[in-house]
């Protein structure tokens, strides 16, 4: 991942030369003959991260850092000093992408992690991994489990080349065989993704991309763009049951969907994507990347977006008004509500200073730092 070199003023007596890649800084002592790592990098950047389905009851999360790996954090285990980092396999690589955990983690173990041109599988809570899908020249971006993936063995992959070059080679991948073999969709770039409250019976879910918001109604099979939405530039989706409508208070309830464009803003739809409400009340000119919403939005009204430069803004008047949360991370890098929320009330902010935890849904923060093990080695100094 080399991005650019500086050669000594005094090049031509001692050869030396400092090469900057995405993994930290190099420099060679003998004209670029050979190379040594220089560890500059800064571990506290959280770029990805996952909760346990059980959150509320095991406080498991898991980080993915700049130069520590993937990290496990038990955020139950006593109250004295920061919560205890363990470090997970990744093959020897430090800089993991997309991570998702098993929705049975608790029996099987399941962990999918990305890493370049490879998506890593656990199934062990993260204490070994083999790759499971070959991703060419590209990383493994965005991951989830279907909801029924203890049965169904169904889970996806976004496989990007994050250049932008050369688009054809990205890939979005089902696998149906609990991640045995893999097929491409027939969609190539999404950023994220979500599973309708009715999946198992309709196999339901969404997926945003560049283009906007697709919809599957065969359990991930073929996507189709949602034409009602008229955005581009999509990357983020939430999605939250709603209320039952009027007319037929027993009948199903449609969710809830809210879908972040960069270019554009925030989109809310309360009846299965038919119509939408562009929500005004926030900053002009800010770009989100990140939405969340309240399992019980239909009656609390609370929702959450993520910019990358001004913290996170929260409305409980279901995207009226919006304000930024006191305190927090100021970057926002990734962002993800507890799978327990309706319980815990946690929301979790990735940054450059580590991670954020909320446990009051956005109404005050606290760091959650993160801790180099004992006896850490990088393994680019090896």
């Amino acid at each position: 991942h080399y991005l650019g070199a500086l050669p000594s003023p005094d090049f031509a007596h001692d050869r030396t030369v400092f090469a900057a890649t995405f993994e930290g800084l190099y420099v060679s002592t003998s004209g670029g003959d050979g190379w040594r790592w220089l560890d500059v990098l800064q571990p506290q950047i959280v770029r990805n991260l996952a909760l346990s389905p059980q959150f509320a009851d095991d406080g498991r999360l898991w980080l993915s850092t700049y130069g520590l790996g993937l990290l496990e954090v038990d955020t139950l285990a006593g109250t004295d000093g920061p919560p205890p980092h363990k470090r997970l396999d990744t093959l020897d690589w430090m800089f993991p992408d997309g991570i998702a955990v098993s929705p049975d983690l608790a029996h099987d173990g399941t962990l999918m992690v990305g890493a370049p041109n490879r998506l890593l599988l656990s199934t062990d809570g993260g204490a070994s991994a083999q790759p499971t899908l070959s991703a060419k020249k590209s990383f493994a971006r965005a991951l989830a489990f279907a909801p029924d993936y203890a049965r169904s063995g169904i889970a996806f992959a976004y496989l990007s080349t994050y250049t932008g070059t050369n688009p054809l080679a990205n890939r979005f991948a089902r696998t149906g065989d609990r991640v045995a073999s893999w097929q491409d969709t027939n969609i190539e770039d999404v950023e994220d993704m979500v599973f309708g409250s009715d999946w198992e019976a309709s196999g339901r879910m969404y997926a945003v991309g560049p283009d906007g918001l697709f919809r599957s109604l065969d359990r991930g099979l073929t996507f189709a763009r949602v034409e009602s939405l008229d955005a581009r530039g999509c990357c983020s989706v939430a999605l939250a049951r709603g209320a039952p409508p009027e007319k037929d208070p027993v009948g199903p309830a449609p969710d809830v969907l809210l879908v972040c464009s960069r270019l554009t803003g925030l989109y809310l739809s309360r009846d299965d994507g038919a119509t939408w409400r562009h929500l005004d009340g926030l900053p002009a000119g800010t770009r989100f990347d990140f939405v969340e919403l309240s399992p019980g939005f239909a009656g609390d009204g609370t929702a959450f977006a993520g910019p990358r430069t001004d913290g996170v803004f929260v409305t409980r008047d279901g995207g009226t008004t919006w304000a930024r949360s006191p305190g927090g991370a100021r970057i926002v890098l990734t962002m993800d509500r507890s799978p327990t929320f309706a319980r815990d009330r946690v929301l979790l902010v990735g940054s450059y200073d580590g991670a954020w935890i909320s446990r009051d849904a956005a109404a005050s923060w606290e760091p959650l730092p993160v801790v180099v093990p004992a006896g850490w080695t990088p393994v680019f100094s090896k």
